[in-house]
């Protein structure tokens, strides 16, 4: 009888213990594997997401700034004898203008470093958001050079865009 009871165990299907902790050991470095690619991965496309956001908002705030908003002109249409550059409390500024041609407006930019914010006026409308750093200065009679930067934050990430460009007058003042 001893001997048919050893047959039986060793024909047992199943696995060993430590067949069970290879297994799972292979299991879980590999599932460690899977979730760092997906946390790194993940964090990546935050960073640029966060990124492409820093880079649109710094675009359109200089857009609005060259162009003009809705129907007010912006920089472009400046007559250059009008341009003024006005510092403000800190490291602001308002750069005021005119426009020429058959319907002259009077236009304004403020800069605020510590609500981080250009204001168009008329209007009070909203320029930008999360404007680290701006920088304005008339060039000769006819151009201005126009620098911006966005500063964006979500966690620990961080992110910062910034343009430069130089803006050449199209109207004289009549």
């Amino acid at each position: 009888m001893s001997g048919s009871k050893h047959s039986e165990l060793t024909n047992r299907k199943g696995f060993t213990m430590v067949e069970v902790m290879v297994a799972s050991a292979i299991s879980t470095m590999v599932l460690l594997g899977v979730i760092t690619f997906f946390s790194s991965t993940y964090s990546y496309w935050y960073g640029v997401n966060l990124r492409a956001d820093a880079d649109s908002d710094v675009n359109i705030a200089m857009s609005r700034m060259v162009y003009g908003m809705g129907d007010r002109f912006g920089l472009r249409a400046a007559a250059k004898e009008s341009v003024q550059i006005i510092p403000e409390a800190g490291d602001g500024w308002t750069v005021k203008y005119d426009t020429g041609g058959a319907t002259p407006q009077e236009n304004s930019f403020t800069y605020s470093e510590a609500d981080q914010t250009i204001v168009f006026n008329p209007g009070s409308l909203s320029v930008g958001r999360d404007i680290g750093h701006a920088e304005i200065s008339k060039i000769g009679m006819d151009k201005l050079e126009v620098t911006l930067r966005v500063d964006k934050e979500r966690g620990k990430l961080k992110a910062s865009r910034a343009i430069k460009t130089t803006v050449h007058f199209r109207n004289e003042s009549t």
